[in-house]
């Protein structure tokens, strides 16, 4: 997730700004409408700028996030939606208003935080996460959060460009057993790999054949996703007020 380039309301011609797994693309916004299929109390969203791929939301699915406002009532938000289309009609509990617009680089910072949440949901306090190839903004994000939580983050990377800026672990596929068995923690209980290209594929198993036989093992597509999938009944709507307003 990283910084976005400057874009304007899809209205005035501007695509908004969207995530890939470690990028941002322009994403157009559709102009279809279908009808609301929710049973609580919803917005009729307009959305200005989204991430291309969907982020995964503990115990509801994938979905996608996004900045728009109320076109009944003109109040901004901060939403996420089941949904494609915009306007997109978004339940009361998925929205957080907001009183002005957020940068590009600020909604990709939030999302990064709603995923490094649900990362950390899965982590025990006091234990040990492997992070491999995470971009600047998700290490940040985690980083913040696993230090109100005790968890101890370790990241490694393939690529020297992000040992530079600091905090990360450099190993080449190519090293030999001993320095990539030194610089994995033994007492890891979660490796996320966000891998991506060949040099990253080799490192990751060459990682994950020193990790313990338990520790929980996450990749990307179980963060990001390609399509839109809600899990949860529409007739039964989690509040994701809270984990809005503490990203």
């Amino acid at each position: 997730m990283r910084k976005a380039d400057n874009v304007g309301h899809p209205t005035c011609g501007h695509p908004p700004i969207a995530a890939t797994s470690n990028s941002l693309k322009p994403q157009k916004v559709s102009p279809l409408i279908i009808g609301p299929r929710f049973t609580t109390s919803t917005h009729t969203i307009k959305i200005e700028q989204s991430l291309l791929q969907s982020i995964a939301i503990g115990g509801i699915g994938f979905l996608r996030f996004f900045q728009g406002f109320d076109i009944n009532s003109g109040e901004r938000v901060l939403a996420l939606t089941d949904s494609s289309e915009s306007p997109a009609f978004v339940p009361a509990e998925w929205c957080l208003p907001v009183l002005e617009p957020l940068a590009p680089y600020t909604l990709v910072s939030v999302a990064a935080h709603l995923l490094a949440g649900y990362v950390l949901s899965l982590t025990a306090p006091g234990n040990t996460l492997l992070v491999h190839e995470a971009d600047v903004t998700f290490e940040a994000a985690l980083r913040a959060q696993a230090s109100r939580k005790n968890i101890k983050p370790v990241f490694v990377a393939s690529d020297r460009d992000k040992v530079d800026t600091g905090g990360y672990i450099y190993l080449h596929p190519g090293f030999s057993h001993h320095p990539i068995q030194s610089a994995v923690p033994c007492n890891a209980t979660v490796f996320i790999s966000f891998s991506q290209g060949l040099k990253s594929d080799i490192l990751r198993e060459t990682i994950a054949k020193h990790l313990a036989p338990g520790c929980l093992r996450i990749s990307k597509e179980t963060l990001l996703g390609n399509a839109i999938r809600s899990y949860s009944q529409f007739n039964s709507i989690m509040n994701l007020l809270p984990r809005l307003e503490q990203a």
